[in-house]
């Protein structure tokens, strides 16, 4: 229970840090914003709970619909976490 409330914890913090990069556009050639998202796919990689997947998932689903007319590389990370969602075996 402990170690789920830190998991929130982060995946709170990443979000918000994610919404701020994402607000500024990316330059060709660059993919800066699907490293602000790779923390995203190493947490959902390791996860141990659907709360934290869910969690995850629903962060990730904000922030396209939040930004999607400013993300670019974002798109790879992205595919890569509904991916694991996908496989899901929780």
């Amino acid at each position: 229970y402990h170690d789920e409330k830190i998991a929130m914890y982060a995946i709170d913090s990443l979000t918000q840090i994610g919404m701020k990069y994402l607000e500024r556009a990316e330059l060709a050639n660059f993919t800066f914003h699907n490293d602000i998202l790779k923390p995203f796919v190493v947490l959902m990689r390791n996860r141990r709970s659907q709360i934290i997947q869910r969690l995850i998932v629903d962060c990730i689903v904000q922030m396209i619909k939040s930004k999607v007319g400013s993300i670019k590389s974002v798109w790879r990370s992205v595919f890569m976490i509904f991916t694991v969602a996908a496989d899901d075996d929780l």
